[in-house]
């Protein structure tokens, strides 16, 4: 999955810094705690609730790539 069908995904999407942030679909966020970013061909999520990257995947239906 590329960043944008990431984005289409996810609820509450606003461009943050040179990001976005969004609500995770990992557990029941009332208040955007999900930081997406693209850095070097590479997708950056980070949930500052703690939930995991793979978590997070899961939830949207995604699978790492190695």
């Amino acid at each position: 999955m590329d960043i944008d069908e990431i984005l289409i995904k996810l609820d509450a999407v606003r461009r943050q810094g040179d990001g976005w942030i969004a609500l995770c679909p990992a557990h029941n966020d009332h208040h955007p705690s999900l930081s997406i970013r693209e850095r070097n061909g590479k997708l950056l999520l980070h949930c500052f609730a703690g939930c995991s990257f793979e978590d997070v995947l899961s939830a949207l239906g995604a699978k790492r790539k190695r």
